[in-house]
């Protein structure tokens, strides 16, 4: 098996998997591990790829540490008008269920 290849391989699975990515803050949190990572050596073992679970995990404190601001209604209200799918939520579901 020829190791710089399956290197190659590997790092153009990464990049394709981080270019689908639509989670804001997964990719705040991989920045943050490659940041690590390319520290130097000496700096390294000092650093850690993941953090120990916290004993008391509060929604509000993860939503300030991933600047999450909430959905906009009226964004999507027009995106659902853009849509502009004729049929009814009744029946929509409906076509959901065997």
């Amino acid at each position: 098996m020829n190791t710089a290849a399956t290197l190659e391989s590997r790092k153009f699975q990464l990049i394709t998997q981080i270019t689908r990515l639509e989670n804001e803050a997964l990719l705040w949190q991989l920045e943050r591990v490659l940041a690590e990572g390319l520290v130097a050596p000496k700096e390294a073992k000092n650093t850690t790829m993941f953090r120990p679970m916290r004993k008391k995990l509060r929604l509000e404190d993860l939503k300030k540490e991933q600047h999450y601001t909430g959905m906009d209604l009226a964004r999507m209200d027009q995106s659902i008008e853009a849509l502009d799918i004729p049929d009814s939520i009744d029946d929509l579901l409906a076509q959901l269920t065997p």
